[in-house]
């Protein structure tokens, strides 16, 4: 551990402090606080990462943000406690794990259109739209790639922060490959993306029909805020009611944190000790989940959970094996967050994931609001319906 402190205060670029190596420094500061003794960062750890460090220097004022962040994650990778992440404020996931760490529903928000995005190679593409948000109602669906917005090339989170509160972004997107680009006014609201995420779920609840069944289906983007489970157990009575079956989509790369809201699906256990389920009537019907590779933390735990209990079918791609809680600190304020597991000792979930029963794993990419997993899901959960 000695070395690691070391590493912080070489007098290799003293010139350099005050620039972009200030984050790897600080990066290799936190996971020492962080992880500790638990990962390899008394040993080999902390000797790549001086390695690393010197790699860096030897590229002078040619050292600019964008690689000292590639390089931690080159990092960060070697570490031996499951998957370790720095995040900018340039991505979603930075503001929704900020949000959700605040404690507050409303806490860090920010300037955006209602969508989450992933990027494959240059290009981004919507892989979900928020129910009851500005780009739903403008018409833009999964799978639609994102050009421009006001002209300039989009990206996730800067792309909409200089806007005024009352102006309409200009966005520029391509629905299919063959098809011209078209843009489309779109307003943009100013709000925590966890708030954004629990209008998915109190407004998204759907019954859909499939072989002339009743099938709820609901998105579940969770936190840790207790809204989320109020909403999870809302839907699971009315559904209890309205649906034949269900399909429960716990598909996306929302961020790991999060409580498995078991209850809302599985019955409490008896015996000694149980804690009283009071007003909580889980849903009994048939079951359907979806899961793909960015299904993690208390989403993950809950499919795992319901595949092991033999109360659902599990549809999809295998999961991201991330399973442990998280903890996070901001390395540089306002700029990186490193998110860490919370408990990284003894032999964990964590390293398995879940497989689904019936493989589905379709890109987003052009899909042009398409999904042949809801599909495959939608037909397995009609299928087992009574």
């Amino acid at each position: 551990m000695m070395l690691l402190g070391a590493l912080l205060w070489t007098p290799l670029c003293r010139a350099q402090d005050s620039g972009s190596l200030r984050l790897f420094d600080a990066t290799v500061q936190t996971v020492q606080t962080q992880v500790g003794a638990s990962a390899k960062a008394g040993g080999a750890w902390s000797t790549e990462a001086g390695k690393m460090r010197q790699e860096l220097l030897e590229h002078g004022a040619k050292t600019g943000e964008a690689q000292v962040q590639l390089a931690l994650e080159q990092l960060l990778a070697k570490l031996d406690v499951g998957r370790v992440e720095l995040l900018s404020a340039d991505e979603q996931r930075y503001w929704t794990y900020l949000s959700a760490f605040s404690g507050q529903l409303d806490g860090a928000p920010l300037r955006h259109i209602g969508a989450w995005y992933e990027r494959h190679g240059k290009h981004w593409f919507i892989t979900r739209v928020m129910a009851d948000g500005p780009a739903a109602r403008a018409g833009l669906v999964a799978g639609d790639e994102l050009l421009q917005i006001n002209g300039q090339p989009f990206s996730p989170v800067n792309s909409l922060q200089s806007l005024a509160p009352d102006a309409m972004a200009q966005v520029t997107y391509q629905r299919l490959p063959w098809s011209k680009p078209k843009t489309i006014s779109v307003s943009t609201e100013f709000s925590s993306l966890q708030t954004s995420l629990l209008r998915e779920v109190t407004h998204g609840q759907k019954i859909l029909s499939s072989k002339q069944k009743r099938i709820a289906y609901l998105a579940l983007p969770m936190s840790s805020n207790a809204a989320f489970r109020t909403a999870l157990l809302q839907f699971a009575t009315q559904a209890q009611m309205q649906s034949d079956a269900m399909v429960l989509d716990l598909r996306g790369d929302y961020g790991a944190v999060g409580l498995t809201y078991s209850e809302a699906f599985l019955s409490p256990p008896a015996g000694p000790g149980a804690q009283p389920a009071a007003q909580v009537t889980p849903y009994t019907k048939p079951l359907v989940v979806l899961i793909d590779h960015g299904t993690s933390g208390g989403r993950e735990n809950l499919a795992w959970l319901l595949k092991h209990r033999h109360r659902a079918v599990i549809v999809g791609h295998a999961s991201a094996g991330q399973m442990n809680p998280v903890q996070a600190a901001e390395v540089l304020p306002s700029r990186y967050l490193l998110v860490t597991p919370a408990n990284v000792g003894g032999q964990t979930l964590a390293a398995r994931g879940v497989n689904p029963d019936i493989v589905s794993d379709p890109p987003h990419i052009f899909t042009a609001g398409h999904d042949q997993a809801l599909d495959v899901a939608l037909s397995q959960a009609a299928d087992l319906a009574p």
